[in-house]
């Protein structure tokens, strides 16, 4: 059965697939945690006071004469100066949230339109608590510390979003207890000891999630209007860091 594909066209959100129907009694009804896996795409800002600060202060290398040089110096600059706001919650847009719980299909919730970030990131939190309930979750991701639950919790604070408080164990947890971060598991918690999802799905015999995309391209794509693509994306990653963490903990033996 498809999973349930929110996605966000012409100011509404509509589901374009079959409703989600647990398997099983919803965490809420069994009375217990779960294992929520989650990945967050985002985009550098659209905000026009945004991208003016970021790119006010952009200047050619003295050494270059040439305009062709000096445009295209630019232009380097510029793009580079971007691909890293999409990467900060003061200057990026979440525009498609993934998440499957426990071992049910992951659902994605994306949008064509920057302005309509706030709807889905409230759709996405909705869905959640609907689901699992409020208890002490575990919470799955790749750089998920590092990255997703901190930029989705930046963007509520600028959005006006009220925090969820199933999500507040994983701003409290010190030890690892109530979020599973593959990269921070493999590394021994070092957060400057970079290793890739795909690496360690190779690493582990999972299929990769990057096949004819990844998540530098998720701004071209955004900006070529090509959604979808990115919203099934969104949901290869969440598959590949859930059965990654299972391979890490020996649940798939």
């Amino acid at each position: 059965m498809p999973a349930p594909h929110f996605k966000q066209h012409n100011g509404e959100l509509k589901m374009t697939a079959v409703p989600y129907k647990p398997s099983r009694s919803t965490p809420m009804e069994k009375g217990g945690p779960c294992e929520i896996s989650l990945d967050a795409e985002t985009i550098p800002s659209q905000l026009p006071q945004i991208r003016d600060m970021l790119l006010k202060d952009i200047t050619p290398a003295k050494n270059l004469k040439d305009p062709a040089k000096i445009e295209a110096d630019i232009a380097a600059k510029q793009e580079s100066v971007m691909d890293k706001a999409g990467l900060n919650g003061l200057t990026c847009h979440i525009i498609s949230l993934a998440v499957a719980i426990d071992d049910h299909e992951p659902v994605s919730f994306s949008t064509d339109s920057w302005e309509n970030e706030r709807k889905i990131i409230v759709e996405f939190f909705d869905y959640i608590t609907k689901n699992c309930g409020n208890y002490a979750h575990t919470f799955i991701g790749h750089c998920v510390v590092g990255f997703d639950l901190k930029v989705l919790r930046q963007r509520c604070m600028v959005l006006g979003i009220k925090w969820p408080v199933i999500f507040d164990s994983a701003f409290k947890d010190k030890w690892g207890e109530v979020t599973f971060d593959t990269m921070l598991k493999w590394n021994g918690g070092d957060k400057h000891d970079f290793v890739s999802l795909d690496k360690l799905c190779m690493a582990f015999g999972v299929d990769t999630p990057k096949t004819d995309m990844t998540g530098a391209d998720v701004y071209n794509y955004w900006r070529q209007g090509r959604i979808d693509e990115i919203a099934e994306y969104n949901k290869r990653d969440v598959i590949a860091v859930r059965s990654v963490k299972k391979a890490m903990t020996f649940d798939n033996i």
